[in-house]
């Protein structure tokens, strides 16, 4: 994909910039891998660096002052934010049970994830990222057949996280907005213009 003249400039993304906005998944592959896997965000990010010089379009500029954005990794990667980027130990905290011990360090840490999801994010993104990082990301590991069902156990956090999402609802003011920065390096082109 990053062969394509439109959005070649794919290639030349690193791990670095994503983790200094505090993503840390542990990729074993190279960042183009990566970049392929989410296409639509090349897609994306061509959209709002572009500056067409034959009709006027500035999604750059479009972007900065139309497009209403939000913390992602709050309010789409909470449970990540929260006990970092395991897919295992979102696996472990979800299928803990809520009458587990509660002085365990499981039950601790599936008590916290789950209540913090519950009041302070939009949603939580689960991944499949197969072949992408060292560890299995849930979306693998809740298709595996030896855990089919996990997901949907009775009594478990992952069940409160399904109850919660439905029924209750959020106190807080609002979600976390950021401010849309200005891309370092724009594209003066048309559209489709390589």
């Amino acid at each position: 994909m990053t062969e394509n003249p439109l959005v070649s400039f794919g290639k030349q993304i690193k791990f670095e910039d994503s983790q200094a906005m505090k993503y840390h998944w542990e990729f074993k592959v190279e960042p183009r891998t990566v970049m392929e896997y989410i296409g639509q965000v090349l897609a994306w990010l061509r959209l709002c660096m572009l500056e067409d010089p034959n009709d006027g379009f500035n999604g750059t500029e479009y972007y900065e002052d139309k497009v209403l954005l939000f913390d992602s990794l709050s309010e789409d990667w909470g449970a990540e934010a929260t006990i970092g980027f395991s897919g295992q130990d979102l696996f472990n905290v979800l299928t803990t049970r809520c009458d587990a011990i509660s002085e365990s360090e499981d039950y601790q840490a599936a008590h916290k994830t789950i209540w913090r999801l519950l009041t302070q994010s939009s949603m939580q993104k689960i991944t499949h990222g197969k072949n992408l990082t060292k560890g299995l990301a849930l979306g693998v590991l809740w298709d595996m057949e030896e855990n089919q069902g996990k997901d949907v156990a009775p009594g478990t956090f992952a069940e409160l996280l399904r109850y919660g999402s439905v029924h209750f609802e959020q106190e807080r003011e609002e979600i976390r907005y950021v401010k849309a920065q200005r891309p370092e390096h724009t594209i003066k082109k048309g559209l489709l213009e390589p």
